[in-house]
């Protein structure tokens, strides 16, 4: 299974979670990461910044098409589905296949299981009472 990080929860790589140090070790381990768009440059000014540097070149992080990326917002831009301002997640799960997303953002939590507006719903980590949810998929062998 690949998962998408939300810029949200970034923080939680450096304070010591024990959410994200489960997702450093699933990754570690053979996991994958989609990276993209408005998501990637957010995530590249946080304090996981060093830790995305590695993973892009480990193969860890894997980048998504950027203008596939501003294509699916656009689509979003008028349909007033979405209740969050995370609309460029939601497109990087659409364009990635991912359906895994670590966030403790409410609205866009709502947003990522609502099948309106991404089907297959998308599964919520946050926190390592959900580690099972971090598993292999052939897809994110890429």
């Amino acid at each position: 299974m690949c998962i998408i990080i939300d810029a949200n929860v970034a923080h939680q790589f450096s304070n010591g979670s024990e959410a994200a140090a489960f997702v450093v070790d699933w990754l570690s381990g053979g996991g994958k990461t989609v990276i993209g768009g408005k998501q990637k440059a957010e995530l590249f000014k946080t304090n996981i910044k060093p830790l995305l540097v590695e993973w892009v070149r480990s193969g860890i992080a894997r980048s998504c098409d950027d203008a596939e990326i501003d294509k699916q917002i656009a689509k979003f831009a008028n349909d007033g589905k979405c209740k969050s301002n995370d609309v460029h997640i939601i497109s990087l799960a659409k364009v990635s296949g991912v359906r895994l997303l670590y966030t403790c953002d409410g609205a866009l939590i709502a947003d990522f299981k609502n099948l309106q507006i991404l089907s297959p719903k998308g599964r919520i980590y946050k926190s390592k009472k959900q580690r099972s949810l971090l598993k292999r998929c052939p897809k994110c062998k890429k």
